[in-house]
């Protein structure tokens, strides 16, 4: 299950300041992403196998909590108000006795406090979408350090506290680390990231959803909650195309008649929890075009 994106949060009465958005798509190189001493050793660049191409990968060789941590370029001061979002996926070579079992968390330090915040659920090994909003209401709490384990009922930190860990922001962490398993006892417990994207609190927004271009997996539709149940990137509300070749056509209408009044999520275009006649028409409406257009890199060659 993908980490939802926050519906539209109520960011026009707190101080925002715009900064720029930095990306890392780990297009040519791992982009000065490091491990974190504890859990891992290096961080390795994939040439294949992102979304698309390459991707970083990290392998978990001790005990503690492993992560990755950003180049410097990520510490943007003034993102509150922004979010960070990334794909990640996770692998174990024993299942078994070693599963996938630990949300995926990401973690930020500065002015001399660490925050980590977690999603609802464990990442799989195929590619997920996840989103942190950086604003004190989502899932952030205060640790003592890195390695400690999450838990909600740890403080949460006031709003100025996250403004100003980020405006001293010397570390933003992804964590790679989500099984027990370590190359100390002869199993392999694998991680795989791509597309970071740090955005500030502007942006270039034309449809008003409240989510920067950049990041915005629909450009011309409004769809603040960015739902992508096929996790193609490209957003239910932009994406007629059930069969996933790319364009809208007639293998699509029949797919969606298959599943008329029905729950499906891929066919529930504007997510109102049931496949009616407002999907249909949404369908009709993208009919001989491709889906999207989306500003992620997505599974029809987009960004």
């Amino acid at each position: 299950m993908k980490r939802m994106v926050l519906p539209g949060l109520a960011l026009a009465s707190l101080p925002l300041t715009a900064v720029a958005d930095v990306a890392s798509t780990f297009d040519t190189d791992s982009e000065g992403w490091m491990p974190h001493p504890g859990g891992a050793t290096s961080v390795t660049y994939q040439t294949t196998g992102g979304l698309p191409g390459g991707h970083i990968s990290v392998t978990d060789t001790g005990n503690d909590w492993g992560y990755v941590r950003a180049p410097a370029t990520f510490a943007e001061e003034g993102a509150y108000g922004g979010q960070l979002r990334f794909s990640l996926r996770a692998f174990t070579d024993d299942p078994v006795s070693y599963p996938i079992e630990y949300n995926v968390r990401v973690a930020l330090t500065g002015n001399g406090l660490t925050l980590i915040a977690e999603a609802e659920d464990p990442p799989t090994e195929s590619w997920q979408n996840y989103l942190f909003a950086l604003v004190e209401t989502d899932s952030w709490r205060k640790f003592s350090g890195l390695d400690q384990n999450y838990s909600s009922g740890a403080p949460v930190p006031t709003q100025q506290e996250l403004i100003d860990v980020l405006a001293n922001l010397d570390g933003l962490y992804i964590a790679t680390d989500y099984s027990d398993g370590t190359t100390t006892i002869g199993v392999i417990d694998r991680s795989f990231i791509d597309n970071v994207v740090l955005t500030g609190t502007s942006g270039n927004d034309p449809d008003a959803d409240g989510v920067p271009d950049l990041v915005d997996n629909c450009l011309e539709v409004m769809n603040a909650d960015q739902r992508d149940s096929n996790a193609d990137g490209i957003g239910n509300a932009c994406d007629a195309d059930l069969n996933n070749d790319c364009v809208v056509n007639f293998s699509d209408l029949g797919q969606m008649k298959a599943v008329f009044f029905s729950t499906d999520a891929d066919a529930d275009i504007d997510g109102d929890g049931v496949v009616s006649f407002s999907d249909l028409g949404a369908m009709k409406a993208a009919f001989f075009q491709a889906p999207g257009p989306s500003g992620l890199p997505n599974a029809c060659g987009g960004s």
